[in-house]
């Protein structure tokens, strides 16, 4: 057995901002953030006064945690003027689809919206700041109102608690156990060890399971690129570990990501709806429940875009990498953004490769990493 130490963060923080926001003209009070063991929660009350938000006009709010390198969105909310709202109500009784799955967090102009989301703890995100960005969007236009920073310095100073615990040697003399699934963990590289388990699964693009999708389709094609290997790998893997004797399986995550350009409400439906149908096959096809399946959606894939510029030979790729490395998603006191700052580099030229030849591969692909216990 090996003795190790693990630290427990309890991190609580606070802020008032009753008073109304001068350029987003946002109310926002009762904001917290608290970060209990490697869980994140964020919660505040919003309102958006009367006449902000033009009566066919709907308003996407996109909090998002960022810092100079990196950046995590959270779920979005949608603001609707009067208009819209009936037009939305009139379009669900007449097809039949409702869209208001799509968002968990409504309201009106002059409603109060309860927010409160979780997610997992990253540790670049200590120091970092929370900030809300808005797109106005009407039945032929969309018009960013930029963002606003509502916390700074979130998690900075930290209370820590240590506690011992007892885990479970893996590795031992430098030899490793002679598993099921550690000898399948050699041929799939997307099988690992559980204490490496991330569920967010953005530290790497290289030990993945990648599902390509046809652009604006969610329907899993097996003929298209290499679909029909990977899902056969996928299904071998996971039966062959539950299969065994000596390791399990223990978590799954899916992570469906979106390109930089696209609009954060259309990337979260397009992946949330892969995510899911391939949530379905893994349910469908392996000794697996659901709740050991972790999934992520619609979140803007920057690791992935320096991965493809890193590997290539574009033009300007290390004044691309050098951006995407420093310039944070948003910078509410110069008023720029990565995305602009990279589209204004050599006169765009740089930009537009990139919008052929990387955002569909970023648009358009799924990651699987699956996790297993000895």
């Amino acid at each position: 057995m090996k003795r190790i130490v693990i630290i427990y963060l309890l991190i609580v923080g606070a802020a008032s901002l009753a008073a109304q926001n001068t350029r987003l003209q946002l109310n926002i009070s009762d904001l917290e953030w608290k970060l209990n063991e490697e869980q994140v929660e964020i919660s505040f009350k919003l309102r958006t006064p009367l006449k902000v938000v033009k009566s066919g006009h709907h308003l996407v709010l996109q909090p998002y945690i960022f810092n100079k390198k990196d950046s995590l969105t959270l779920p979005s909310i949608l603001v609707q003027g009067k208009k819209a709202e009936t037009s939305e109500k009139r379009h669900i009784l007449t097809t039949g689809n409702n869209k208001k799955e799509n968002f968990q967090f409504r309201g009106k102009t002059g409603q109060t919206v309860n927010y409160t989301t979780v997610a997992p703890y990253q540790d670049w995100m200590s120091g970092g700041r929370l900030a809300i960005y808005a797109l106005d969007i009407s039945c032929c236009d969309a018009i960013e109102w930029g963002s606003e920073n509502l916390a700074v310095d979130l998690f900075a100073n930290k209370q820590q608690v240590e506690e011992e615990v007892i885990v479970e040697e893996v590795v031992k003399k430098g030899v490793v156990k002679n598993t099921t699934a550690n000898k399948l963990a050699a041929d799939y590289r997307f099988l690992a060890p559980y204490f490496e388990f991330n569920p967010i699964n953005t530290d790497s693009r290289e030990d993945v399971l990648t599902i390509y999708f046809r652009q604006g389709k969610d329907d899993i094609d097996r003929g298209y690129h290499n679909n029909n290997q990977s899902l056969v790998d996928l299904v071998s893997a996971i039966r062959s570990v539950n299969q065994s004797t000596d390791s399990r399986v223990s978590a799954v995550v899916i992570s469906g990501f979106g390109s930089p350009e696209g609009t954060a409400t259309f990337n979260e439906q397009l992946a949330e709806s892969r995510t899911n149908i391939l949530k379905e096959f893994v349910i469908l096809n392996c000794p697996i429940s659901s709740e050991q399946i972790y999934i992520n959606k619609g979140w803007i894939d920057w690791l992935g875009l320096r991965t493809l510029v890193e590997r290539s030979d574009m033009q300007d790729k290390y004044q691309v990498l050098d951006i995407i490395d420093n310039i944070p998603v948003w910078d509410a006191s110069r008023k720029v953004g990565r995305l602009s700052t990279l589209m204004k580099l050599n006169g765009g030229i740089p930009y537009r490769y990139m919008l052929e030849k990387f955002f569909p591969l970023l648009r358009n692909t799924v990651y699987i990493k699956v996790y297993y216990n000895n």
